[in-house]
Order: C-alpha cells, then sequence, then structure tokens
C-alpha cells in the first residue's frame, strides 16, 4: 500500500511522511532531514497525529494478544502466544519480541509478530509461514516484503520444539535471530 498522504496543512512539506499497510498489520512513521523553513511548532500537531495512527496501528495485535491469552495454549505445537527477544547481528540492536501464530490450512501458518525497541518504538507485521512438521519439532521458512521502510523482503527460517522458538532472519540491510518461548501465566 502507498503512503497515506499527509493532511492538507502538511501538503508540500518533504520532511514528514507516513506509511501504514494494515495488511500485515504494520505502520511506519518516517522524518527526512528538515528544509530551512521548518518550524517546530509546525511540526508537533504532525508529530502527534503520526505518534496517534502508528500507535492505532499496533493496537490489533494488543486486542489479539490478550483473546489468545484467555485460551489454553495448545500443548507441542506451534500455535498461540510466544515472547522473548529479537537480536541483530548486523549492529546489536535488540528488544522484546512477541508473536501470535495461527493455523491458516495444511502446513501454512501465519505468525504476527510485534516487535519493541528501546521501550518506545513498536513495530508490527505478519508473516506466512510454511511448516514441516518432525518428530518433536517443526521447522518453518516464510519471507515478507516490510516496505522500504521496513528494511524490505525479510527472509526467515527456524523452528518450534516444544516450548521454545528461535528463527533467523535476513533481509539485505539487516540479519539476526529471534529467541522465544511460551509466556508465564496470566494475560500479560
Amino acid at each position: 500500500m502507498p503512503p497515506v498522504p499527509a493532511p492538507t496543512s502538511l501538503r508540500g512539506r518533504r520532511d514528514l511522511f507516513i506509511s501504514i499497510d494494515q495488511s500485515r498489520g504494520a505502520c511506519f512513521l518516517g522524518c527526512l532531514m528538515p528544509n530551512r523553513a521548518h518550524r517546530p511548532r509546525r511540526l508537533i500537531p504532525a508529530l502527534l497525529l503520526s505518534l496517534l495512527i502508528f500507535a492505532s496501528g499496533c493496537s490489533g495485535f494488543h486486542r489479539a494478544w490478550k483473546t489468545a491469552g484467555a485460551t489454553p495454549e495448545a500443548s507441542g505445537g506451534m500455535q498461540g502466544r510466544w515472547e522473548g527477544v529479537w537480536l541483530s547481528d548486523h549492529n546489536g540492536h535488540t528488544g522484546r519480541l512477541r508473536c501470535l501464530v495461527t493455523h491458516r490450512s495444511n502446513d501454512v501458518y501465519q505468525a504476527w509478530f510485534h516487535a519493541k525497541y528501546q521501550k518506545i518504538f513498536s513495530f508490527a507485521y505478519r508473516v506466512t509461514l510454511e511448516v514441516t512438521p518432525g518428530e518433536g519439532e517443526f521447522r518453518f521458512t516464510g519471507q515478507e516484503n516490510l516496505g522500504t521502510l521496513g528494511g524490505g523482503l525479510y527472509e526467515y527460517a527456524g523452528s518450534v520444539e516444544g516450548t521454545n522458538f528461535f528463527s533467523t532472519y535476513k533481509s539485505t540491510h539487516d540479519h539476526g535471530t529471534f529467541r522465544m518461548g511460551r509466556p508465564l501465566g496470566g494475560n500479560r
């Protein structure tokens, strides 16, 4: 989906853009180098609007997370809630990671990831995973294009064994790992 046009009062500005992709549950806020005529008092309403849009894009994940927490986890499968950390091997960045996995058909699952960076920046997106069940484990691969602002095409490969979810990810600009387990009780 192309970037959302800025409100009329911001048209012609080249320093702020918003991109929302509801099909993947992803939202981005970008700010380019400010021009010389930049006035902070004009930028504040734009940033507040962007923050509101950004926060609402990730709220769907939070609702789904709480709903999934109200039902018991299926033992021995991939479906359900996972939480842990992501780590970029490229630059050392890391943060909290949550994931909801749902079974779509046959050996196709959907993983809805919600990542945090420095406790304030959030990013949510969905990836279709092709799963090969094995003896005591599920191996999977998948890929998703997160757009230019999200880093382009990402490829995933990993496995689920019992209560351990491990995946590698790689794109042109980044590569790293996801390590997750089942949440420890409650509907957090």
